[in-house]
């Protein structure tokens, strides 16, 4: 491509380009990119990024990490000596990492009274890889100077931090990918290794032609050349004296604080880590320290746990609005459950959401190996955040998962019992709408639909008579009980089998159709009509959340490794049906799970959204009625707001069942508030 392109792509976007000195005599010149919210930069965030090493620039997060659509960026070159930031003397080279961090909290009080304009706006530090352990350090000087009253006063809000192509790791994933997936030979691999195209190249020449650098404004003479990364900072033969070997005391600090930390991220499971988990991480908006620690796993199986996040117990929704071809809003969901619990909300199995497998044979496992999965992930996790060790830890979803939360809290529990550290502090689990037993059995619809008067009195008792309680195998020879089934059917086609009193949608989970509307970005005018005539299907959530996870920049906000998935899907139904499956079950029936974790003491609360005809709530009791353990707390309503939100009873063996009025298959999105309550009150050990 033409270098000029290049040189003056960016400039076009940049608001502010300068130096800005800190330090005694102003002695360290540190330089930054600016660039405002392409939305409302008025209002939106303010962010300040800072890329890893130490010693790397964050023009390679300008070119190629993130966006910025939704907030305003201070892009800047820190520690001195970093891109094109230096010092007026060679005393100043020398400083520590803490003294680096002090001088990046100068530097934003600085900036700020220079831009006053943005000193309301909410404000975050943001980074990856190395910056990990400066931006807690960074975040609690902040505090610590905004407690003292330091002017100018900044809005902190939170932190976030990131691992995505780290530097040590940086590479073209889609060629190895393809190989690895037997898509190119060897001799192709190898030579295309050798010929593959180096973004770090590119952007080397553009850095130091000087055309740009006059652009940038950039002082003559004051660096030799712009490196990407420094790697001799943080040397023997560096000035960068690394004091800092552990930032988990800053975390916990901060938590107490009540300052919002995100933390996403891929940990790698399985032989030689082949299979790629990516996870979101949101601390508890009150005691972070002491509060809860859950993992939730959406079903499917191969359902995103974003889904859970965005439109379930998660901290925001999308706004009910008309589609018109940009970015979705959000709203803030006041019935978050990470409100009062950490959440883990992991894409799993591999293949679901984000995650991915690195070789073609990782794709192929059974449910018993991906809730092995699940538990070497929980283990990983806790030895890289072992401040959350001690919270009472709960495994958690909904719908499909009922058929793997049991297996991994049993798994958990015997690798506490065999010593397996680290220890998980196992207190239970909690699941909505939990498919138990798969196959399903047929005749707990037919019983639901009677009672919901969606069939005659008189097609009930002919069911019951000629099929006799068998609905999954019917002999073609009982003609009877064929017909009758067959009319069965018919009469609940086009009901929404998620909320019999919700609009009847199609599946928009087709991957060929999401590839379709995914890679063309278009207003999609047939839509927006049938939209504007009132049609509900096509203002649905579910819509809003895929243009949003495949749109480009979410992806880099999110550091998705990029040419992983073809297509960012809600459900992946492929991934245990079809010729092409590679999802195989080997459970069937996960009761005896329930009634092996009950003699160990551990707590549970199985909850079901009456109005769901996918796992009606008469198949749930039933289950539960098998396990024969006497009742503490018989049937009764339970209530919020001083109206009845459904139904519950409690067993001697620590369960908890409850129904919830009006709602789905997916509860917490249909009734939040009454969930909300319903989590509160359960997970403080308190009666519904």
């Amino acid at each position: 491509m033409n270098l000029n392109f290049y040189r003056f792509w960016i400039l076009r976007l940049v608001v502010y380009i300068r130096y800005v000195g800190i330090g005694k005599d102003n002695e360290l010149q540190h330089f930054y990119y600016f660039l405002a919210s392409e939305s409302e930069p008025t209002t939106n965030p303010l962010l300040i990024w800072l890329t890893g090493g130490p010693g790397c620039s964050s023009l390679s997060a300008i070119v190629n990490e993130i966006g910025i659509y939704i907030a305003s960026v201070i892009f800047l070159d820190q520690p001195v000596n970093t891109g094109f930031s230096y010092a007026t003397n060679d005393a100043a080279y020398k400083y520590t990492d803490i003294q680096a961090c002090e001088y990046v909290d100068e530097f934003l009080r600085k900036w700020l009274d220079d831009h006053p304009q943005f000193i309301s706006n909410p404000f975050y530090v943001a980074g990856n890889s190395y910056s990990g352990m400066t931006i807690p350090v960074i975040t609690q000087l902040i505090s610590n100077r905004n407690a003292e009253g330091k002017e100018p006063l900044i809005n902190l809000q939170g932190y976030l931090l990131g691992n995505p192509l780290t530097f040590s790791q940086e590479k073209n994933y889609h060629i190895p990918f393809s190989h690895g997936m037997g898509l190119i030979s060897d001799e192709l691999y190898k030579f295309s290794i050798i010929l593959q195209f180096d973004w770090r190249k590119l952007v080397k020449y553009w850095a130091n032609d000087p055309k740009v650098q006059e652009a940038l404004h950039v002082r003559k003479g004051i660096i030799g050349s712009w490196m990407r990364c420094r790697r001799n900072i943080s040397m023997s033969s560096g000035n960068y004296t690394i004091t800092l070997n552990n930032v988990i005391p800053y975390h916990a600090n901060l938590s107490t604080k009540g300052y919002r930390s995100l933390i996403y991220r891929y940990v790698g499971v399985g032989k030689d880590e082949a299979v790629q988990l990516f996870y979101y991480f949101l601390e508890s908006e009150t005691e972070p320290t002491t509060d809860p620690l859950l993992v939730w796993l959406s079903g499917g199986p191969g359902c995103s746990s974003v889904i859970a996040i965005v439109d379930e117990i998660g901290p925001i929704r999308f706004v009910e609005q008309v589609y018109n071809g940009s970015m979705p809003s959000f709203e803030l969901n006041p019935h978050a459950w990470t409100k009062i619990a950490n959440v883990i909300f992991l894409d799993q199995p591999v293949n679901t959401g984000f995650s991915y497998a690195t070789n073609s044979a990782a794709y192929k496992y059974t449910d018993v190996q991906a809730c092995e999965y699940v538990y070497e992930f929980l283990r990983k996790w806790l030895n890289d955040h072992p401040q959350f060790i001690s919270n009472p830890f709960y495994v958690s979803g909904n719908s499909y998962s009922g058929m793997i939360i049991p297996i991994i809290t049993q798994l958990i529990s015997n690798g506490n019992i065999a010593g397996k550290e680290p220890l998980v502090n196992l207190q239970g689990y909690l699941i909505g709408n939990a498919v138990t037993i798969s196959p399903q059995d047929e005749k707990y619809h037919i019983v639901f639909c009677h009672g919901m008067g969606l069939i005659s009195d008189e097609l009930y008792k002919s069911l019951e008579k000629n099929c006799r309680g068998e609905y999954t195998n019917i002999n073609p020879k009982n003609t009877g009980c064929a017909n009758d089934f067959r009319n069965f059917k018919q009469l609940v086609k086009n009901i929404n089998v998620e909320h019999v009193l919700k609009p009847f949608c199609t599946n928009d989970d087709d991957p060929k159709d999401v590839y379709q509307m995914t890679s063309e970005r278009r207003l999609l005018d047939d839509k927006l009509i049938s939209l504007q005539r009132e049609d509900k299907c096509d203002s649905d959530w579910r819509k809003h959340l895929r243009y949003w996870a495949n749109d480009p920049q979410v992806q880099e906000a999110l550091h998705v490794r990029k040419g992983i998935i073809e297509s960012w899907i809600k459900c992946r139904r492929d991934i245990s049906e079809g010729s092409h499956h590679n999802y195989t079950l080997t459970v069937h029936n996960v009761v005896p799970y329930h009634a092996n974790l009950s003699t160990k003491g551990y707590r549970s609360l199985i909850y079901s959204g009456d109005h769901d005809y996918m796992v009606p709530f008469q198949d749930t009791q039933t289950w539960i009625k098998s396990l024969n353990y006497s009742i503490d707390d018989d049937w009764r309503q339970w209530n919020v707001n001083n109206q009845v939100a459904g139904y519950t009873r409690s067993y001697s063996n620590k369960m908890t069942y409850a129904t919830v009025k009006g709602a789905g298959h997916t509860a917490c999105m249909d009734k939040p508030e009454e969930c909300f309550v319903m989590f509160k009150r359960w997970i403080s050990d308190d009666p519904l």
